[in-house]
């Protein structure tokens, strides 16, 4: 999905594509702060003057956006994601099909749970399984054996495709992580799996191919 960004008195309207990697240089270091203070704002719910839209419709950042910043460690497996995660897995265990296996397994622990407690002379009680809660017990987490940032980058955002839908990633300051003989395969998997990336950063990138940049130059002036 292609989505819009404008900031008003900073920059003008910037077309985000899911086809190409887009770079917004701020070059001022002032100005790079205070556009990341007041995105993290709005992120977080607050209010803010950076607009993101797409076909015409202004959508919320909080939902429609994520902004990585950590790199080192890079957690693949943030407590939001696997809610989502939890959630997802509830929803399938409860259909048709795996009734059976739930029933099983409640019947399981009770047994367990009677023979433990059977001559403790505190008397205990229990209900039954609850799913997320026993996911969380068995520590069940995304899988991660990626060797470069850029291989976790590329999973942890088909993760999110696949538990979220559709996201914009906004990343500050990546590119320094990432070396450059690795750069072109890195986008190459971006632009493929069209995943729309906005790459902040305080200094502008050569020009490939593969790029959609927009420059704020320290005189504020775009190019």
């Amino acid at each position: 999905m292609n989505y819009q960004i404008v900031r008003q008195n900073l920059f003008p309207p910037f077309v985000l594509m899911c086809d190409k990697v887009n770079i917004l240089a701020i070059e001022k270091p002032a100005a790079l702060y205070s556009f990341m203070s007041e995105l993290h704002t709005q992120l977080s719910g607050g209010d803010g003057m950076i607009v993101l839209s797409s076909e015409d419709k202004i959508l919320k950042l909080s939902s429609k956006a994520e902004l990585i910043t950590q790199f080192i460690p890079f957690e693949m497996n943030s407590k939001r994601l696997l809610n989502k995660l939890y959630a997802y897995l509830e929803k399938k265990a409860l259909n048709c099909e795996a009734l059976d296996d739930i029933f099983k397994l409640n019947t399981a622990v009770n047994e367990f749970l009677c023979r433990l407690t059977a001559s403790e002379l505190i008397d205990t009680e229990y209900d039954s399984i609850n799913l997320s809660s026993f996911f969380k017990a068995v520590d069940l987490r995304i899988y991660d054996n990626s060797d470069s940032l850029e291989e976790k980058l590329t999973d942890y955002m088909s993760n999110v495709h696949e538990l979220e839908g559709d996201k914009l990633f906004i990343f500050l300051n990546l590119l320094p992580f990432i070396n450059k003989e690795n750069r072109n395969l890195f986008f190459k998997t971006v632009t493929d799996h069209q995943y729309t990336i906005l790459l902040i950063e305080a200094n502008a990138v050569e020009h490939s191919n593969f790029i959609n940049q927009m420059i704020i130059d320290e005189d504020l002036c775009i190019i």
